[in-house]
């Protein structure tokens, strides 16, 4: 027999659905309904939804959230149903760390965040769109990475031309900016690099308002890459010199040191083929103490 469920309040809203909280008739457990839009259904369910229940289907992990089903209401209103998560990332610091987080919080929500992102990889699964909206909370302090509607599987051979049109702007990894013709995993690991950037500040690390932009933004923080640590970069397409770069300054814009500076210059390698993996972070001297959970703050939703 289908389960059946009631919608109750909204939650929030994007390009693609709008997401409810829900509560199952039987059982009571409360879950997360995301509404297909209407408008983009005059072709079936559209290619973002499907690729994203694929992708669920096959990834089953503690730190991915679950998919439980679709539902068609009466009046075709159809829905995508998950497991209800607390909150989200951005919306959590927004609310109670809008200067970063504790380095406790940190460290565990970023392991975790890994951790799923580790089991997406092996599974030859490119998630394509990480950003602190996309990392989910429980009030136990649970991460689960969500969205797999831009998620696409690793080609073979690896590097076969994708989409440059994927990962929020701020999150885009260099090599999608200057039109690389093939990437793979090491576009998620730079998103995660801006994660992890932004959860110690509080605020996102590279926020171009434009393409150009956001590689000058880069350019400016990281320095220009050069030939000699990126091998072929001043051919890729939109490969330019800015004339009024400043002085590279990531240790100034994130409080880091040690470890936790080693493994972010990591993440955000210029060249993707030097750029560290989610396997090779997880065995970090940044987590080399266990990691304990970090329960959220009270929160109401």
């Amino acid at each position: 027999m289908a389960k059946e469920y009631i919608k109750l309040e909204k939650l929030g809203s994007g390009s693609y659905g709008t997401v409810y909280k829900g509560r199952e008739k039987d059982s009571n457990a409360i879950v997360a309904m995301k509404k297909v839009h209407m408008d983009l259904m005059d072709a079936g369910l559209p290619q973002s939804y499907l690729r994203e229940i694929s992708a669920l289907q096959s990834l089953r992990h503690e730190n991915i959230v679950q998919y439980e089903g679709i539902v068609w209401e009466s009046n075709d209103h159809i829905y995508l149903i998950f497991e209800y998560m607390t909150t989200d990332l951005r919306s959590y610091m927004d609310e109670f760390a809008p200067y970063g987080l504790k380095l406790a919080a940190v460290r565990s929500y970023l392991y975790q965040t890994v951790k799923g992102l580790e089991a997406c990889h092996k599974q030859g699964i490119l998630h394509r769109d990480l950003k602190t909206e996309n990392v989910l909370i429980n009030k136990n302090g649970v991460v689960k990475i969500a969205d797999f509607g831009l998620s696409r599987a690793i080609s073979v051979p690896v590097g076969l031309r994708y989409s440059t049109c994927v990962v929020t702007l701020w999150y885009r990894a260099p090599e999608i900016l200057l039109g690389q013709k093939g990437y793979s995993t090491p576009i998620d690991i730079w998103s995660l690099g801006c994660i992890f950037a932004e959860m110690i500040s509080g605020h996102e690390l590279f926020t171009g308002d434009s393409e150009i932009d956001q590689i000058n933004k880069i350019f400016c923080i990281l320095g220009e890459p050069t030939e000699e640590i990126w091998p072929h970069v001043t051919s890729l397409p939109y490969f330019r010199k800015f004339s009024d770069l400043e002085v590279p300054c990531l240790e100034k814009k994130i409080l880091l040191r040690g470890p936790g500076f080693d493994l972010l210059k990591m993440m955000l390698t210029y060249n993707p083929n030097k750029r560290i993996s989610a396997k090779r972070i997880l065995n970090h001297q940044y987590f080399k103490d266990s990691i304990k959970m970090y329960p959220l703050l009270p929160y109401s939703k």
